[in-house]
């Protein structure tokens, strides 16, 4: 039975906590934090420490840490660590502070000192000799492109009014036009794009003052309509009345972000690609011989962040065992850091790939650890992939943005282990997203397969074929690929299982691997075969073999759209070791739960979680669901027996009112970690143009400056709120 359940915001909270009056002698700020230790990073630093042997006789409620070079940061107490982000390449040294409710204490002694990476060392020089020139409503913008591009060709240029405004242009441009800016005295800045990031900005131009539209120029287009997609938008208009004293020979586009697309002068619909997340209007205006008319407005809309996914057929890309992905043949050392190249590899593009889904396994290990995985570049986040004991071997689905070069960093805790990497599909961006494949659809946990149930194990050798579509939610046609968690139990052999299209060649890579006896999840993302079928194959023993489903992407022949998915940079928002996420410092007991919600404004459908189950009683399992779910459904996400520690990727289709999830316990107490990777956006249709003469921005690479925000943790304001449980 789910118990009561209070829900509080975490910071409310624990600023409640410091009005409680105490009757014990006066209270005193905190002591001085110790052991203050900073890990470099891109722009950023990790910091930990120690907590101050006193806390004044009052509960610390925060920590500020503070850098040399002037950011700080405030976090929550009992943390004890933090990263700190938006910092310059210089040398710099952390204090950290506690803060009570009396006030806060001293500052710690400085950590030893770090030189933060630049984010943008190849990126190009800045522009020179830029100037504006004004013709009617129409100003003429040149500049110099930059002595040095940097390590790579330049993409783009992006320019910016004095007035706010800004207009994206791809290379290798050294001259644009720009109509329609305000009639106000404004001077112009660009930089320089590259694959490394924008360089610095140029000088600022002479001053002008745009004009009016020339006489004989069309009228303005009306009906502007925008519809958002994934980092996209649809724009519709009707052509003005008033077509000028010649016919109308082109449309202009463009996104209040600055990406801009021209139509021929048939078109009524253009699809504008690589917009970011925030709230956008666009403007359209018709173009004669005279030049542009004025514009016509859009209504405001907000494209939803991620891509659409792409599966692959299972390849291996990363084997230390042999060297596969050209690392060197041999074990990830204790402390030790691995960097893979992804894209490019098995299948995954090598641009236009903002994240990838892969299957992490470990093997010939030789000591408890853990692996963490994470965007090259970026700091090493506090979370774990991977949670081993001596001799396992280990898998786990893992969902990751790219980091520089589309990389992907691997660190091992400890002992030594091999890593294997086999790829299973790869997550488009902002800019080649709005078809109709590769949207995701969660539903609620349903069971598709129990061999316990009378079907019988698998036996050696024996594959089997299981129909995932017209089942457990999934429609029986329209689906590209499947999510499932399947796990196997009662195994009599060490054996793996591998899982993949019905009617394709069994690919050389595994799901899951496991020795007798024991009881082993995983999340699978796998494309729907012949027949809507998958097939699982099992080469020794036998092993009874659970498959629960959470949701299914759509194919190029479904036009019911879904939701894009946008991989994050992973963070820790749940631990009941610690209280992180505002949850009490204890186990999830019998038949107990713990709910987070990150409230209806938050724009997610589902979400894409690391949990791991540790320092369990007894045997038990972990069901993760939507919050607004009465009872758990008959299915499981993480199994486990006393003592073992367990993790498995999940995602979770959220509660309708609240946006949150629940994790409920079966039996015993367990500790459990929640890490946040990634998270499904608001469902949308796929952009389709249906007026004749319609057009894409195809084959455009330029994006808005915010188009990735949502790469980075917060920059979405997803912050869950917390359910006590009596």
């Amino acid at each position: 039975m789910r118990g009561s359940r209070l829900v509080v915001l975490v910071v409310a909270s624990l600023a409640a906590a410091t009005l409680i009056p105490s009757t014990a002698l006066a209270a005193s700020v905190p002591g001085q934090p110790t052991g203050v230790m900073a890990d470099v990073g891109v722009q950023g630093s990790t910091v930990t420490w120690t907590p101050p042997a006193s806390d004044g006789g009052s509960p610390i409620t925060s920590y500020t840490i503070a850098s040399s070079a002037g950011p700080t940061l405030t976090v929550q107490a009992p943390a004890t660590s933090a990263t700190i982000t938006g910092l310059a390449a210089v040398s710099q040294t952390f204090t950290v502070a506690a803060t009570n409710a009396v006030g806060t204490g001293l500052a710690s002694v400085p950590s030893s000192p770090v030189t933060p990476v630049n984010p943008n060392p190849g990126a190009p020089g800045a522009p020179t000799g830029i100037t504006a020139s004004v013709s009617n409503n129409v100003v003429t913008i040149n500049w110099t492109p930059p002595a040095s591009s940097g390590t790579s060709p330049i993409v783009q240029y992006d320019i910016f009014s004095s007035q706010g405004l800004v207009l994206i242009v791809p290379a290798p441009a050294t001259s644009t036009t720009w109509s329609n800016l305000p009639m106000t005295l404004q001077t112009f800045q660009l930089n320089a794009v590259n694959a490394s990031g924008e360089g610095p900005d140029s000088a600022s131009s002479n001053p002008v003052t745009p004009l009016g539209p020339a006489a004989g120029a069309p009228g303005a287009p009306t009906g502007v309509t925008a519809t958002a997609g994934v980092g996209s938008a649809l724009v519709t208009w009707t052509a003005p009345a008033n077509t000028g004293t010649s016919a109308i020979t082109s449309y202009e586009v463009l996104s209040s972000g600055g990406v801009r697309t021209t139509v021929g002068g048939t078109a009524t619909s253009a699809v504008l690609t690589g917009l970011g997340t925030r709230p956008h209007t666009f403007s359209v205006d018709a173009v004669n011989s005279s030049g542009p008319g004025p514009n016509g407005v859009s209504n405001v809309v907000s494209p939803q962040a991620g891509g659409t996914f792409h599966s692959l057929t299972p390849t291996r890309i990363l084997d230390t065992r042999d060297g596969t992905g050209g690392v060197p043949v041999q074990r990830i050392g204790p402390g030790g850091v691995l960097t893979v190249q992804v894209a490019g590899v098995g299948g995954v593009p090598m641009t236009g790939v903002s994240a990838v889904v892969l299957n992490a396994t470990v093997t010939n290990t030789d000591a408890s650890s853990f692996l963490t995985i994470w965007p090259t570049g970026g700091v090493r986040p506090t979370v774990s992939n991977l949670n081993w004991t001596p001799g396992l071997t280990v898998p786990n689905l893992v969902t990751v943005a790219l980091g520089f070069g589309g990389r992907l960093s691997i660190f091992n805790h400890s002992g030594d282990t091999d890593v294997i990497f086999d790829v299973a599909g790869w997550v488009g961006n902002s800019t080649n997203s709005t078809g109709r494949e590769g949207l995701f659809n969660p539903v609620r946990p349903a069971r598709l397969l129990d061999t316990r149930n009378g079907a019988g194990p698998l036996g050696p050798g024996e594959t089997r074929a299981l129909t995932v579509t017209g089942a457990g939610g999934v429609p029986a046609t329209g689906v590209s690929s499947v999510v499932l968690n399947v796990t196997v139990t009662n195994p009599t052999n060490s054996s793996f299982l591998t899982v993949w299209p019905a009617g394709a060649t069994r690919p050389l890579a595994s799901n899951l691997n496991f020795t007798p006896g024991v009881t082993v999840p995983n999340r699978v993302i796998v494309q729907v075969g012949t027949g809507g079928q998958v097939d699982l194959f099992n080469p020794f023993g036998t092993v009874d073999v659970v498959v629960d489903v959470n949701g299914w992407f759509t194919d190029s022949t479904n036009t019911s759209g879904g939701s894009g998915l946008a991989a994050i940079f992973p963070f820790r928002i749940l631990d009941t070791r610690d209280g992180t996420g505002g949850v009490p410092v204890q186990p999830i007991g019998p038949g107990g739960e713990v709910t987070q919600a990150f409230g209806i404004q938050a724009p997610i459908s589902a979400l894409v979680l690391n949990v791991t189950a540790t320092d369990a009683t007894s045997a038990s399992f972990l069901t993760v669901f939507p919050d607004d779910l009465a009872t758990p459904p008959l299915a499981s996400d993480l199994n486990f027996v006393a003592g073992q520690t367990v993790p498995n990727l999940t995602l979770v289709k959220v509660g309708a009112t609240d946006r949150g999830y629940t994790v409920f316990n079966q039996q015993g107490s367990v500790d459990v970690v929640v890490d946040f990777d990634a998270f499904f956006s608001l469902p949308v249709v796929p952009l389709t143009m249906t007026a004749p003469g319609a057009a894409t921005a195809a084959g455009r690479q330029t994006s808005e400056p915010s188009a990735f925000a949502s790469t980075m943790p917060g920059a979405l304001g997803l912050t869950p709120e917390t359910t006590a449980r009596s």
